[in-house]
């Protein structure tokens, strides 16, 4: 057993950093999860690389924390009060890991009810922490000495299995110091990639390259789908797509936190409707160097599911420019995935409703009209507010990480493309034409 158990941990490692880890990389990333003495549930992030880690993990807790705490009141919650809400929510994303290692992929292609408990039974959740035995003070003292050295430190990692969320949410707690110790965010990564299975995760990656990679030691994107959808795919869009024969993994139901992206502004990429539209009011937000955090206390900014929404959600599958229409001879799989109507004579009958003067094209208005007749959109408050976090000290006041507060305006004529500081750019691929407007004058980064 304990070889089984160490040749998993060694499979998750060379997964993660290669076949030849670099000590440089190595150190950027051995840091525990620990809160800045400014703001008591804001995660310090001590060097570059492990946004792509502790950047979710800030999500989840603030999910969890704005939930049942206001912005005031987060000033003075206790340390063991957001221990606890830290340790759940280490929890939770490993469970969230644990069920879809076990969900069968066609679930994915189908409306999912949301009710995991079938799985229940049936879950494997694996922690990776440093051996508890006692140890001699020389061997105290060589640790110390060989903090930076790779290969030690793995030598000291054992794992351990639980078969039942509150088996692994106790443990957890009562354990939360292996996570606040030097390798806590490493030992958080390869739990998550234990839980979620090794094998079957590979697959989603891909074998070129080693999940921290380049000179700052960055996560792919996989790392941050696993954490926030508990599924490792690469991409950003919904569902899945055909390249050429080869299938590309999205993301497959709205998760709990969102994701948006900087390079979307500059029409690299585009995310797609559901980690643009997560369950609760917070999303990463990520740029091409780093991953930082904005949050809401307005539940008015996510939007409820319906069928409408649910409409405008497949009908931007087919319109990936954003120009708000779809060539005429998608209709028909755009129905096809709503499961509406799909009669040769109907999609005639409708094309030319849609299209009368033969352009090729369906307007998105004219198709919302056709189907969704009386249902209206949920749309965002013309202004709202904003707050933005970083970990990085040397990107906050005074190199003191809090969070940044900000007034969100909702304009009705197009603000100008070179006008946009970052952080505003990224949240324009949800909220178009905003303008915002920051406390004591200070622009957060995305850096």
């Amino acid at each position: 057993m304990m070889e089984d158990q160490q040749k998993l941990l060694n499979d998750v490692i060379e997964l993660v950093w290669g076949p030849c880890i670099q000590p440089q990389l190595f150190k950027r990333w051995s840091q525990g999860f620990v809160f800045s003495s400014e703001e008591a549930t804001a995660l310090l992030q001590t060097m570059g690389g492990p946004c792509s880690i502790i950047a979710p993990v800030q999500a989840f807790l603030l999910k969890n924390l704005t939930l049942n705490y206001s912005m005031e009141q987060l000033k003075q919650v206790s340390a063991a009060a957001v221990d606890g809400y830290l340790a759940a929510s280490l929890s939770e994303i490993l469970c969230l890991c644990a069920v879809e290692a076990c969900r069968a992929p066609e679930i994915h292609l189908s409306h999912h009810n949301g009710d995991d408990s079938e799985y229940e039974s049936s879950l494997k959740l694996r922690l990776v922490a440093p051996e508890r035995e006692c140890v001699s003070q020389e061997e105290y003292e060589a640790s110390r000495h060989d903090s930076s050295d790779p290969a030690f430190q793995h030598s000291r990692l054992r794992i351990q299995e639980f078969q039942s969320r509150g088996d692994l949410s106790e443990h957890v707690k009562s354990h939360l110091s292996d996570f606040k110790a030097e390798l806590g965010v490493l030992c958080f990564l390869y739990s998550a990639l234990l839980t979620r299975g090794v094998a079957k995760g590979s697959a989603c990656f891909g074998e070129s390259e080693p999940l921290i990679s380049g000179e700052e030691a960055h996560g792919e994107q996989s790392l941050l789908n696993l954490l926030i959808t508990g599924t490792p795919s690469s991409h950003v869009f919904d569902g899945a797509r055909d390249l050429g024969g080869m299938k590309l993994l999205g993301v497959w139901r709205r998760p709990s936190v969102g994701l948006l992206h900087l390079q979307e502004h500059y029409r690299q990429l585009k995310v797609g409707w559901y980690l643009k539209n997560p369950l609760h009011p917070v999303w990463l937000c990520a740029s091409q160097h780093h991953i930082t955090v904005v949050f809401s206390l307005q539940r008015e900014l996510v939007c409820p599911s319906s069928d409408v929404e649910r409409g405008q959600q497949v009908f931007s599958w087919y319109d990936t420019e954003g120009n708000n229409f779809i060539q005429r001879d998608q209709l028909l799989p755009v129905l096809q995935h709503l499961g509406l109507c799909t009669d040769e004579q109907f999609i005639k009958f409708m094309c030319q409703e849609l299209d009368p003067d033969n352009m090729g094209v369906i307007l998105y208005h004219k198709f919302q009209d056709a189907f969704f007749s009386g249902q209206e959109l949920h749309p965002p408050p013309d202004t709202f507010t904003l707050f933005h976090y970083n970990g990085l000290p040397a990107s906050n006041p005074d190199k003191k990480v809090q969070y940044a507060k900000g007034y969100v305006t909702r304009q009705e004529t197009l603000v100008p493309f070179d006008s946009l500081h970052d952080l505003t750019a990224c949240l324009s691929s949800k909220w178009p034409n905003i303008e915002l407007q920051w406390e004591a004058n200070f622009k957060p980064s995305m850096n």
